[in-house]
């Protein structure tokens, strides 16, 4: 086997040498890939030893070798030659089309772009049409491509693939009409213009409709503002509008074919507010839905033309002179009688005269109004068909002085108000001292007022009034306790101090005592806010309190030293109590028979205290001994709780001898709780 491989070794170095003008570059892939007998994509050794391995054998159709590499289906000399002539090349794999995107066979545009993709990186790329790049795998190619039939042939270094296509103009937005970001209404159509007809078209809003390089949108729109999208297969526009409803005429007042005058006004209503309203007479206002047109008009037949930006109205009316107050005699604000007549005159006949009071005659161009009239202020309106004119007088009857509140002679405070009283309205009222107001009748007269004595002069239009009265100072407020905001309970009371003794005292709530100077209010009060109002005759206040609902809970006992039922207490101890609140009131230490038995009893706060006092020892040497706490407490709002607690002392014997006697002898041995011992002895 070494012979064989050393023979080998130096068969190629000969080979090489006799083969080197033989190789050249460029070299055909396909003879690359048979020289690489074994397949391992590099010609070497290895290949000639498997040619060698094979040597003097016959390829045939049926069992082809690969050791015949120059496919003469013989395995000799000239294919170690052959081989020997390519020692040391790489051989690559063959490349194989995999795919194409978009699919074979689809329509394109002319600017689209075609991806190839191959099994592995293809070399000495060459398309028919359009420009390739290369990229690992992938071959992109692009245009722009002829529109119509495409046949692309694209060849590699190992094949070649042909792809069909159709190519198609691409579809360009060029114009929109409506211009973009105008006002349309809701039945407004837009036109949209592309270069080329586009496909695959749909809108946001509305129906679209294509026409050749155009495309038509129809409403109805949407009210407010319009984002309009179109897509169409070669892009996507957005387009802005405001869009309005379409505005329709509705109405005018008064009715086409009325009589109307010179100096009328037609309104005109629509759906919506209308624009660019114009009409052929007047001059027209708008305001939200309704135009209004004013005159003046000429006499006689009017067709009226109303064009808005939506649509034209005509409408048609006879206008007639319009007919105008001149002037009144006398004339308003003058002051006449009950019986005085009054002349009205026109530019023209007035027609439908009415007045609202006397009596109305008209003759031409004057209307004559005759009374009687009732005394006092008079607003005279009157009516004819064109118009209305209010006329103002004074009708008066003589003006007497009726009486005085207070009456003269009366005493009142500074501040006080004089209200005089008249049989009819006064006029031209003047007092000599105070502020005088005139309401109908009556006449107030303010201060303030001087104090001492008042001698006041009311003047009047037809006469003159003198009263006295004498003036004081008014009641002042001090003091108030408690003070405003504090707590109360229903059953407290306030204290309200004056500088006087106040005058005709009210109070909202509770009932009011005036002495001297002080006023006290007693309730109950409503538990709650209280808003308190106190007025008297020379002024009034308010103050808040609140008033806390009443205590009904009684006080209970929570703790201590000692329970109900307690046996074996230290009968020297102290004993406590403890209650649920503040209380006050007696105890008292009891035995069964209920006699006290002498101890220190003191309630402070929430606690009740017996204390032993000496000589006041309790129990019995051994004997328990029942004991009672008795006594009654109260909280704040007298709410009352008895005491009634039952305790047994322990038995108190000190392990001294007890003498016993026959009158002690049940009691201390008989009835002993603890065991005795006793000792018998006698005087004899």
């Amino acid at each position: 086997m070494k012979k064989l491989i050393c023979s080998l070794l130096t068969l190629s170095l000969a080979l090489l040498a006799l083969t080197a003008s033989y190789t050249e570059e460029g070299t055909d892939i396909e003879l690359l890939r048979a020289a690489d007998v074994n397949a391992d994509r590099i010609i070497n050794i290895l290949d000639l030893v498997l040619i060698a391995s094979h040597l003097g054998e016959t390829s045939t159709a049926d069992q082809p070798l690969s050791s015949d590499v120059n496919g003469d289906s013989n395995v000799n000399i000239l294919d170690l030659v052959l081989v020997a002539s390519y020692l040391g090349e790489t051989v690559r794999p063959p490349v194989v089309f995999v795919s194409a995107d978009p699919a074979i066979d689809s329509e394109i545009t002319v600017n689209d772009t075609i991806t190839l993709t191959f099994d592995n990186s293809p070399e000495d790329v060459t398309v028919s049409e359009g420009i390739a790049t290369i990229t690992d795998n992938t071959v992109t190619i692009a245009g722009p491509f002829t529109p119509g039939t495409l046949e692309m042939t694209i060849t590699w270094a190992d094949s070649s693939e042909t792809l069909n296509y159709t190519v198609r103009q691409p579809a360009d937005f060029v114009s929109a009409e409506p211009a973009v970001d105008s006002e349309i209404t809701t039945n407004d159509s837009i036109t949209l213009t592309f270069d080329h007809p586009p496909e695959d078209v749909t809108v946001s809003e509305g129906a679209a409709t294509i026409s050749d390089n155009t495309v038509t949108i129809a409403g109805p729109f949407t009210p407010g503002a319009l984002d309009l999208k179109i897509t169409w297969e070669d892009g996507t526009e957005t387009l802005s509008y405001t869009i309005r409803p379409l505005v329709a005429f509705t109405g005018a007042e008064p009715e086409s074919g009325a009589k109307i005058t010179t100096n009328d006004t037609i309104t005109l209503t629509f759906d919506h507010p209308p624009e660019d309203v114009a009409v052929n007479t007047g001059v027209a206002t708008t305001n939200g839905n309704t135009v209004t047109i004013t005159g003046p008009f000429t006499p006689g037949a009017l067709d009226l033309k109303i064009t808005w930006e939506d649509g034209t109205e005509k409408l048609s009316y006879t206008i007639r002179p319009f007919v105008a107050f001149v002037k009144a005699k006398p004339k308003s604000g003058a002051k006449i009688t009950t019986n005085d007549t009054v002349t009205l005159t026109f530019d023209n006949s007035p027609k439908d005269v009415t007045v609202s009071e006397g009596v109305a005659i008209t003759k031409g161009k004057t209307v004559t109004i005759t009374g009687p009239f009732t005394p006092g202020a008079l607003d005279l309106k009157i009516t004819w068909e064109d118009g209305t004119e209010t006329l103002s007088y004074t009708i008066r009857p003589f003006v007497a002085f009726v009486k005085a509140k207070p009456k003269s002679g009366a005493k009142i405070t500074t501040n006080d108000t004089i209200t005089l009283t008249f049989d009819h309205p006064p006029e031209d009222v003047a007092v000599n001292t105070g502020v005088a107001t005139t309401d109908g009748n009556t006449v107030t007269i303010t201060g303030p007022f001087t104090p001492g004595t008042l001698n006041l002069k009311i003047t009047w239009e037809d006469g003159t009034e003198k009263l006295s009265y004498t003036i004081r100072s008014p009641i002042a407020f001090v003091s108030i306790e408690p003070t405003v905001d504090s707590p109360l309970t229903v059953d407290s009371s306030i204290t309200l101090t004056f500088d006087n003794r106040p005058r005709d005292v009210t109070v909202n709530t509770g009932v009011a005592t005036t002495k001297g100077k002080t006023v006290t209010i007693t309730g109950p009060f409503t538990p709650g806010a209280l808003e308190l109002t106190i007025t008297w005759a020379d002024g009034s206040l308010t103050f808040t309190y609140t008033v806390a609902a009443p205590d009904t809970e009684v006080p209970s006992i929570t703790g201590g030293t000692i329970s109900d039922g307690d046996t074996k207490v230290d009968p020297s101890a102290t004993i406590e109590i403890e209650f649920s609140e503040e209380v006050s009131g007696t105890i008292a230490l009891q035995t069964e028979a209920g006699d006290d038995v002498g101890w220190t009893g003191t309630i402070e706060g929430k606690k009740a205290r017996l204390e032993l006092v000496k000589g006041k020892e309790l129990g019995h040497e051994t004997t328990a001994i029942t004991y009672m706490i008795v006594g009654k407490v109260e909280d704040a709002a007298g709410n009352e709780t008895d005491i009634n607690i039952t305790f047994t002392t322990a038995p108190q014997y000190d392990g001294i001898p007890i003498e016993v006697t026959d009158a002690t002898f049940d009691s201390i041995v008989l009835e002993s709780e603890i065991p005795i011992v006793v000792e018998f002895y006698t005087d004899w």
